[in-house]
């Protein structure tokens, strides 16, 4: 029912804009839960996650906001509310990835295919924790860059169907080679090069920024629309 009404809504250009205000009512009700959970629960998460890929030999490190609060603060970054993790590039395919944590007990929340290749997909722990997983590639011709296709969605524009996003690509210094790192007591894994790599995404990230917004990073728009899969199998079977 629930996918049913979003894909009504987001079928005209007014059902758009509702959609959009709903989805803003709604982070702003779910994100402080999701947040709370984190703290109270995420490093148990985040060991799960650690033996999940570390058993199966799948090289993984910790990104974006959960790599910086690793590096900056030793911990959650405390407005974040999930987790980010990806995944070396060319080492092992994604299917293996999301075929591990479901193994493990993880569930299936949605994931994203451009050009029918997995760009990222979320799982969620048994506390409810989502970790988001995130499938780079080196940047042609250099290895030392990587570059992520990310999805983002427009109230004003028209997509050819309702899972249809926008896709974005973000390119940024790419991991040198990984360590593993003791957070609260719970080992996990970084880049060895984690500054440099977030020197290269964020610019100035040191101090706090309460005002930062992901809009803000430079990315190019890709030709296209990635396409958002719910269930688990339609995504197994399309995803390469």
């Amino acid at each position: 029912m629930k996918e049913f009404i979003k894909r009504i809504l987001k079928s005209n250009c007014i059902g758009r804009g509702i959609y959009e205000i709903l989805h803003k009512l709604y982070r702003a009700y779910n994100t402080p839960r999701k947040i709370k959970r984190l703290h109270k629960y995420g490093y148990e998460a985040l060991n799960r996650v650690h033996n999940t890929l570390s058993s199966r030999n799948i090289p993984y490190y910790c990104e974006a906001g959960t790599m910086l609060g690793i590096v900056r603060d030793n911990g959650f970054i405390k407005h974040d509310d999930d987790i980010d993790i990806a995944i070396m590039p060319d080492i092992v395919k994604p299917v293996e990835v999301l075929k591990a944590f479901k193994d493990s007990g993880f569930g299936f929340v949605h994931g994203f295919l451009y050009e029918g290749q997995i760009s990222e997909f979320t799982v969620s722990d048994r506390s409810g924790i989502t970790i988001d997983v995130f499938f780079h590639k080196y940047v042609p011709n250099d290895k030392t860059r990587f570059h992520e296709v990310f999805m983002r969605w427009y109230a004003d524009r028209k997509y050819p169907e309702a899972s249809a996003n926008t896709a974005l690509q973000f390119n940024f210094r790419g991991a040198d080679s990984l360590k593993e790192v003791q957070v609260h007591g719970v080992t996990t894994v970084i880049p060895t090069n984690a500054e440099e790599m977030l020197d290269s995404a964020y610019g100035p990230w040191r101090k706090p920024d309460p005002n930062f917004k992901s809009d803000s990073l430079k990315y190019i728009e890709l030709p296209g629309f990635s396409y958002r899969i719910t269930n688990y199998d339609d995504f197994l079977a399309k995803g390469a």
